[in-house]
C-alpha cells in the first residue's frame, strides 16, 4: 500500500536503577525511564582503544572490541555487555554478558546470564548470576559455549569480531 506509513524502528533498553526494559528510538542519547523517572543514558558504547575511566553505564549495550583495553571502576549495561579485548573492573552489572576467545577479564561481575568462550581468560573476581538484570522471571544462566548472546549489530560484515 504507498499510502501506508513506514514502521517506526524501535529497540529495547533496560534501566540500570529498576530493571525495566523499555522501548526507545534507535539513536536515542538519554532519556528519563518510564517506571522510575530517572535519568538514564540509553545509547550502545563502544570502546576500540584505550580507555580509563570511573564509571560507565548505559541502559543499553557495552561493547569492548578485540585489541581495546577498558579500566573502570563501575560499569554498569542494562542489556549487555560483550567483552572480545580486555577488561578491569572493580564491579560490573550487565544483563547478559558475553566473554569471547582472546578476553582477559579481571573484576567482580553480576549478570542475568553469562555466556563465556572456554579461552577466554579470567585473572579474578566473582561471578553472580542474578535474574532480575533481564527484567524478566528467567532462570539463572551459565554457560561455556562459542556461541554469542549478544548481537553483534557493530561488527563489519567480513569479521564478525570488529
Amino acid at each position: 500500500d504507498p499510502d501506508a506509513k513506514p514502521q517506526a524502528k524501535v529497540r529495547f533498553v533496560r534501566c540500570y536503577h529498576c530493571y525495566h526494559t523499555f522501548r526507545t528510538a534507535p539513536m536515542a542519547q538519554s532519556l528519563t525511564c518510564p517506571a522510575c523517572y530517572k535519568h538514564v543514558r540509553v545509547d550502545d558504547i563502544v570502546i576500540d582503544d584505550q580507555r580509563h575511566c570511573p564509571k560507565l553505564e548505559t541502559a543499553g549495550t557495552i561493547f569492548v572490541r578485540r585489541r581495546a583495553k577498558l579500566s573502570v571502576r563501575t560499569l554498569t549495561a542494562g542489556m549487555g555487555l560483550e567483552v572480545l579485548g580486555e577488561l578491569a573492573a572493580g564491579s560490573v552489572s550487565a544483563g547478559r554478558v558475553y566473554l569471547g576467545p582472546r578476553v582477559t577479564w579481571q573484576g567482580d561481575c553480576t549478570a542475568g546470564s553469562v555466556n563465556l568462550d572456554p579461552a577466554a581468560q579470567i585473572a579474578g573476581g566473582r561471578f553472580k548470576i542474578d535474574p532480575k538484570l533481564l527484567g524478566t522471571a528467567s532462570s539463572p544462566k551459565l554457560s561455556i559455549t562459542h556461541k554469542h548472546s549478544i548481537s553483534h549489530k557493530h561488527s563489519s560484515a567480513s569479521d564478525p569480531h570488529g
